[in-house]
This record gives structure tokens, sequence and C-alpha cells, in this order.
């Protein structure tokens, strides 16, 4: 499968040692149930970001446990408003890497997350 941004990626981007990823992870978004808008890459949504971190900026950040989404949600204020969402990623989603609790996918062409938010997640949330 093609990458979401097809050969526009720099050198080494993603990593060789990027894997198919498959589990439940955590996306922090502006609301619940989210939007389209949630799974934007900060190249997407015309964020500023260091040019060095240009391949970051091309990928999904995720959590791997929602200890972790909040977290970091309370340590930047930017995020402080945000919702940990429960997504389960396959392996035909994207590529993957995992460090420390925390993923970058780079997505497939033509996928679209919304169709696997974990609905009994979003029900229990909202409660």
């Amino acid at each position: 499968m093609d990458l979401k941004y097809g050969t526009d990626y720099p050198d080494s981007c993603p990593p060789s040692f990027a894997e198919p990823i498959n589990g439940e992870y955590y996306r922090l978004c502006d609301c619940n149930p989210p939007t389209s808008n949630d799974f934007k890459t900060h190249v997407d949504a015309k964020m500023s970001f260091p040019p060095a971190k240009l391949c970051e900026a091309k990928a999904l950040s995720f959590f791997s446990n929602e200890r972790d989404a909040i977290k970091i949600k309370n340590r930047f204020p930017k995020l402080k408003n945000k919702i940990p969402v429960v997504v389960n990623i396959v392996s035909n989603h994207g590529v993957g890497l995992e460090i420390n609790g925390h993923l970058n996918l780079w997505e497939f062409q033509g996928i679209n997350l919304l169709n696997f938010i974990k609905e009994d997640y979003n029900e229990a949330a909202e409660v």
C-alpha cells in the first residue's frame, strides 16, 4: 500500500524499522465523538514545526495507554482540553514506531480512522 503522501517524505521517512501496528491506541481529540479534524497530521493542519521534524509532522500521534495520553495532555497547555479517544489500529492502516508509550503512525492512502473508534469507550467517556 502507498503512504498517505506518496513519495513526498524526507529521506529515511518513515524509518526503515517502522512496522505494521495492531492494537488499541489513544488519540487526543478536540471532541468525542471525534471528527476528521482530529485526525490531521501537523502538515495537514498547517501547524508550524521545525524542518528537522518533517517526518514526525507527517505522522499521527497516539499513546499506548490512557495514562500516557493524560500525562502529555496535562504537560502541554495547548492540549489541556483534548479528550483521549480509543482507536483500533490494524496493520493495513499504516506503519508505525512506538517509543516509550508514544506511537507515530504514518498512514496509508485512503484510510479513515474515524471508522475504527472504539464505540464502547466513547459511550463510557461521555457519561
